[in-house]
């Protein structure tokens, strides 16, 4: 291919190191004025105004004076050893497949030296072979900032090898010729033969800096290519502390509580409430389901908007317990007084913990999970629950969390995780609405149930309560209704199995006529042994009833379970649970707030000795099953007055009419006979474990139903 120096410029402008430019196609131009006459000068306003650096060797050919052409040819020289020298560098610089392909497909103009081979390229203008834009026409590619080579089928013309050769070789094989005359084209031939390659192979970082200082020297100015900024990666932001600002003595008052929990990280501070809460909000919606004597229950509910990978199994039970301050030197005002009056202290959240631990094993006790401690007034979803709970199920008695004045910033709580058990069964026999007596009581409307639920959910709970004897010698001490739970064993509404006059199995068994499970929780009062195989030492958990006699106050004409209070208060200090008085008669003169129930003459209550505070410890902390009997009582004596009891109208059908009268008859017998205080003062049995092996001897109970009793249908 053949550069014809008077067709072409050379124009170093800022974004190409080499651009070529047609003035005028040749093809327009008659073969006569090819060389006879001097090429015209293009017409005002044809093509855009060019500047005068764009055609310094034009203007150079263009001149009269020889000297001149001499000296430009000397130029010309010297351009081209440092245009080939430029190329051979870039060319081991494209060699991605991207850049030979595009070579491969790109359109080759042939070149002749001859004219009537142009001639003949003027008629076929249009064919494939010939270029169809203007710079195809001019023979030289720019490819970032360099001249991409071409291929050449003649010897003639500047020839773009693809071989790189160093500047030594490409002097001695490019032959410039003599300065022609005037107008005369100056061909500048390049062998075909490729130019020697240099053995030694220059490193990529040296490449660049020769080629850098290459374009110094031919004071090009050519636009850096816009390089890519390393921007710092986004990290994302750091979760959030849920540890609570605190003191050390808030920590050394919690420590406890703080040991006992199973997560590490919550081992060292509360966690702050807020925080903690915001944790579960994703996954989990929070609603108030039960009041406990000293605390407050909620259960996470999954939320079906989400997909996650929790299941129902994974929902729990949240038992908020509100702790006492830590003991501080100002002196309490009367409001913060009874405010701690209602709060629980730490040691002994600590000891219903080690309890839940201990007890976890045991059929018909409720599974712990954990517990932490957090710190702060209740969150906001805990709050919405809390009032959506006074509001359209029962009225609290807890303050209204979301007023400041219910709970400080420093508050601190326990919060015990547990499995969903179910629902409580005081608040499934509930009936709404409650009526009251012409006294002002309110008298609760209770749910009719069938003699085959009455009888699963007493058996249950009274064999799940002798294994936790066997275990770890427990006695519950507040077994009331809403201390267990019970549930559906095959996800059927929990009425249905309440209500249902036909059992679930053949009644040829004795045990599991429903699909109901009764759970045991809320060991806030209990007692247990804490030994196991491995422990030698003694270590008994309980608590001392007698250092809180706000226990014992309540109104029994209101409720029978705070009789059944002052009755186990009887067998543990005094043997006798017909004593329900306290340690000291009402002086001469003075009523008594309440009317005895029992038949306690004078005599006995005055030949009492009062214990002292040791004395009334040390019995708190021994063994006594006695109690479990007293509250079994207390669990079946409700259960008779809901349970539907049989009748000749056959509301249990004609199959099942005769034995839902056999087991009806025999829960009254233990509610009438066996299970009064009176009995129990004559120790006919002394445990619940004593209990259930009576009714195995007569043939109430299977051995296997023992076995799995609290587990629903003896699984």
């Amino acid at each position: 291919m053949a550069m014809f120096t008077d067709d072409l410029v050379l124009n170093y402008s800022k974004k190409n190191v080499l651009r070529t430019r047609s003035l005028k196609p040749w093809y327009r131009i008659p073969a006569s004025r090819m060389y006879s006459q001097p090429r015209p000068r293009p017409r005002q306003g044809y093509g855009r105004r060019r500047p005068a650096r764009d055609h310094l060797i034009d203007s150079c050919f263009t001149s009269s004076s020889p000297a001149k052409e001499s000296k430009a040819i000397e130029v010309c020289e010297d351009k081209v050893l440092e245009l080939l020298e430029s190329l051979q560098l870039e060319d081991k610089e494209n060699t991605t497949a991207a850049t030979v392909q595009e070579k491969e497909q790109r359109p080759k103009p042939e070149t002749s030296s001859t004219v009537g081979q142009r001639s003949a390229y003027k008629t076929k203008k249009d064919n494939a072979l010939w270029p169809r834009n203007a710079n195809e026409r001019r023979g030289l590619r720019l490819s970032n900032g360099l001249p991409v080579k071409a291929k050449s089928k003649k010897s003639t013309g500047v020839e773009k090898t693809g071989t790189s050769a160093s500047a030594q070789g490409a002097s001695s094989d490019v032959r410039i010729p003599k300065p022609a005359a005037r107008h005369q084209r100056v061909v500048l031939e390049i062998p075909e033969t490729p130019m020697p390659v240099a053995k030694t192979r220059t490193p990529k970082k040296l490449q660049d800096e020769q080629l850098v200082q290459e374009l110094e020297s031919l004071k090009l100015s050519s636009k850096p290519s816009r390089t890519k900024r390393h921007r710092p990666r986004k990290t994302e932001p750091a979760p959030a502390i849920l540890h609570a600002v605190t003191t050390p003595e808030t920590i050394a008052h919690a420590q406890q509580l703080l040991t006992l929990c199973h997560d590490r990280h919550a081992q060292s501070s509360p966690f702050d409430f807020q925080a903690w809460a915001d944790t579960l909000s994703p996954y989990f919606e929070v609603k108030k389901i039960a009041e406990a004597s000293y605390g407050e229950v909620f259960r996470l509910a999954l939320l079906t908007t989400v997909q996650t990978t929790f299941t129902q199994a994974d929902e729990s039970v949240l038992k908020l317990i509100a702790l006492k301050a830590p003991p501080s030197t100002n002196p309490l005002t009367q409001a913060q007084k009874k405010k701690q009056g209602s709060m629980s202290a730490v040691d002994h959240v600590a000891s219903e913990v080690r309890l839940l631990k201990r007890l976890s094993p045991v059929p018909g006790f409720t599974n712990f999970r954990d517990v932490k401690v957090v710190q702060g007034r209740l969150p906001k979803q805990f709050c919405a629950a809390w009032k959506h709970y006074h509001q359209n199920v029962k009225a609290s008695v807890f303050p209204d969390p979301s007023r400041k004045a219910a709970y400080d910033e420093t508050q601190l709580w326990a919060v015990v995780e547990m499995q969903d058990a179910g629902t409580d069964l005081e608040s499934s026999l509930e009936l709404e609405p409650a009526e009251e007596d012409e006294n002002g009581y309110v008298k609760q409307r209770w749910l009719n149930i069938s003699v085959w639920a009455g009888w699963d959910i007493f058996w249950h709970v009274a064999c799940a309560v002798a294994k936790g004897e066997g275990w770890a010698e427990f006695e519950h001490r507040d077994l009331h209704l809403g201390n267990i739970c019970i549930r559906t064993n095959d996800n059927q509404p929990l009425t249905t199995q309440l209500t249902s006059s036909i059992p679930t199995t053949a009644t040829n068994g004795k045990l599991g006529f429903t699909t109901l499970e009764t759970t045991i929780i809320d060991y806030t009062l209990s007692r247990a042994n804490m030994n196991n195989e491995l422990t030698i030492s003694e270590d008994i958990a309980y608590l001392n009833l007698s250092a809180d006699p706000a226990v014992f106050e309540g109104d029994g004409e209101m409720e029978y379970q705070y009789d059944i209070y002052r009755h186990m208060r009887g067998e543990v200090l005094f043997s006798d649970p017909t004593i329900t008085t306290a340690q000291k008669q009402p002086q001469a003169g003075q009523k008594s707030r309440r009317k005895a129930k029992t038949n306690t003459t004078t005599e006995q209550q005055e030949a009492l000795a009062a214990p002292n505070e040791a004395e009334a410890a040390a019995a708190w902390r021994a063994y006594n099953p006695a109690t479990n009997l007293i509250w079994l009582h207390f669990v079946l004596y409700h259960l008779m007055t809901v349970i539907e009891p049989p009748r000749s109208m056959g509301v249990y059908g004609r199959a099942n009419e005769q034995f839902a009268k056999e087991l009806y008859k025999r829960l009254s017998l233990l509610n009438e006979e066996k299970l009064t205080m009176e009995s129990l003062k004559k120790r006919e049995w002394s445990s619940a474990g004593e209990m259930v092996a009576w009714s195995v001897g007569k043939g109430w109970l299977d051995e296997g139903d023992v076995v799995g009793a609290g587990c629903g249908r003896g699984v």
